[in-house]
């Protein structure tokens, strides 16, 4: 939600474009995009979850299977709906064919979870909020799209804290394939090596060289911690707070690269002009 938030106030303070009504749809719709994979992802992963997250309702006995896939159609009809009305309809009907992919079952194949899931997820993550304000430009989805792709290599750490239920429940990924010891290794050198050339190329030719040296100062405490972990932790409940950090980059670190880039783009290819006034509340809801 934060993501959402933050690339939402990004575009619109670029363009003159933000409204309480605008801000409060970003909100909602967050909502409904994290909702509908999170009840996916627990009627899934019943097994899974009793073994790896065993607080979760349907493990503890207080949601059934069935109501959880009820609730999940319910979201994604009102998710897709909302999307549509709010001219949202590009980026959640990337998430929704994105969870779909994830429903069938697609994600045990490892190819799917790595380079199709997961980028298309930051994409659908980036765009619901951008598209709110400046539609689906082209120039904003080519840099998100190389956002997302940067992403791909840092969410591999998830695959980590989740091996022993991925064994059992006969999903296929890298560090089991790989072993744990030489995806460490892998993952410790892509991130290390990666990530700065990766933040500036996101940055400084948009923004400058200044602020691209900002985004990697930002960004590098965590990498710092990611790659500590990868080299000295091991063990599910260790690779499990080496994902926190992970997720706290996503959330707290790169969107700052988001927040400097994403109106320079809107404005330098004069999306300024292309925009429409935002609904009142009563017009969207």
């Amino acid at each position: 939600m934060v993501t959402h938030t933050v690339t939402y106030l990004a575009v619109a303070s670029a363009t003159s474009t933000w409204t309480w009504t605008g801000h409060v749809v970003t909100v909602i719709m967050s909502g409904l995009f994290l909702i509908m994979f999170d009840l996916a992802n627990q009627f899934l992963g019943v097994e899974e979850d009793t073994i790896n997250k065993p607080w979760r309702p349907i493990p503890k006995g207080l949601m059934t299977v069935q109501g959880c896939k009820v609730r999940y159609g319910i979201v994604s009809v009102a998710f897709l709906l909302a999307g549509m009305h709010n001219k949202q309809t590009f980026p959640c009907v990337l998430w929704f064919l994105d969870v779909l992919g994830y429903v069938v079952q697609w994600d045990k194949n490892w190819f799917f979870k790595t380079f199709v899931f997961m980028p298309v997820a930051v994409m659908a993550n980036i765009m619901l909020p951008a598209s709110l304000v400046v539609g689906s430009q082209p120039a904003v989805l080519e840099w998100v799209a190389v956002y997302a792709l940067f992403w791909t290599v840092p969410f591999m750490v998830q695959d980590l804290k989740d091996m022993e239920g991925d064994c059992k429940t006969g999903r296929t990924t890298l560090p089991l394939m790989m072993g744990e010891k030489h995806f460490r290794a892998m993952l410790f050198c892509l991130i290390g090596i990666g990530s700065p050339l990766a933040l500036w190329q996101l940055v400084a030719p948009h923004s400058g060289a200044s602020k691209a040296w900002l985004c990697i100062l930002w960004n590098l405490p965590y990498v710092f911690v990611i790659l500590y972990r990868l080299a000295f932790k091991s063990g599910p409940e260790a690779h499990r707070l080496t994902y926190k950090f992970v997720e706290l980059m996503f959330v707290f670190g790169t969107p700052l690269c988001m927040f400097f880039v994403l109106p320079t783009i809107v404005v330098s290819e004069g999306y300024v002009q292309t925009l429409t006034p935002m609904p009142s509340m009563s017009d969207v809801w």
